[in-house]
């Protein structure tokens, strides 16, 4: 059972981080939105190239930078304040203290999610007014699709913790490098169809290939299928569960073995 005073507690951690070190925002703000020019230009210059045929193309090429920037922070925001906590070498003081780890996971993920919320923000004001990219036209689609986002960031943002547990610090590199593995089969920036037949197969097995493939739809005109959002529903339920039982195995494991301490340790 989750208890608000512990949440809270926890998050009020990285609210200090930030206030005593502003150049974090860095990661928050500037680095999404220089990204975000760049593509942003690429495709208003690629735009002139082929004429108006192209701009629902290039529109949903923007879309798609931002919602995966989206699941990106998330992501970043439960595996990265982790790996912080190894770093300062503070992760035995939290679990000696009368906290959980779903309560630990938990604010890690509330406080990824209001970075990744800013950002995301910052970055649809941006593309409004540099590049006329109206991503709330989308209307309640864009909801669904953005849930499904938080959860699968918070799945893989678990499975990274996991595998440190499990590996320590050889594979701290895993938290940056696991959404970059599943990109090319996400389908993040093109459609299913120019990907070889087995890859497509395999890419329908991750639920990010159906928010980015409804994404597309809705910008060319069309509409998002219903049984498209269940069925990304559906995965992401049983890659969370999956993702839990991992960490939570990982984790007892680390604690039997001792594996904690010597984190904190290296």
């Amino acid at each position: 059972m989750m208890r608000p005073c512990v949440l809270e507690g926890l998050m009020l951690r990285f609210f200090f981080v930030y206030r005593r070190s502003p150049v974090r925002l860095l990661d928050v703000f500037f680095w999404p939105t220089m990204e975000l020019l760049v593509w942003g230009f690429v495709t208003r210059y690629l735009q002139g190239l082929v004429g108006s045929s192209g701009e629902k193309v290039f529109l949903a090429l923007l879309g798609a930078l931002i919602l995966w920037d989206l699941l990106y922070r998330v992501q970043q925001g439960v595996a990265v304040s982790f790996l912080e906590d190894v770093w300062a070498k503070n992760l035995v003081n939290i679990f000696a203290a009368p906290v959980s780890l779903g309560e630990y996971v938990a604010s890690t993920f509330l406080f990824g999610s209001l970075r990744a919320i800013c950002s995301s923000a910052f970055l649809v004001a941006v593309a409004s007014f540099a590049f006329e990219l109206d991503l709330l036209s989308m209307g309640l689609p864009l909801l669904f699709l953005v849930l499904n986002l938080f959860v699968f960031g918070l799945s893989l943002g678990m499975v990274s913790i996991a595998l440190v547990l499990r590996f320590g610090h050889s594979a701290e590199l895993l938290a940056w490098a696991i959404p970059a593995l599943l990109q090319p089969l996400a389908a993040v920036f093109y459609p299913l169809e120019v990907m070889p037949h087995p890859l497509a197969l395999a890419a329908r097995l991750l639920p990010l290939s159906y928010v980015f493939e409804g994404m597309r739809s809705i910008f060319s005109g069309g509409t998002f299928e219903p049984l498209s959002l269940l069925v990304s529903s559906g995965l992401n339920a049983l890659f969370l569960v999956l993702s839990s039982l991992s960490l939570s195995w990982s984790f007892e494991t680390a604690r039997v073995k001792g594996s904690i301490p010597k984190l904190n340790a290296d």
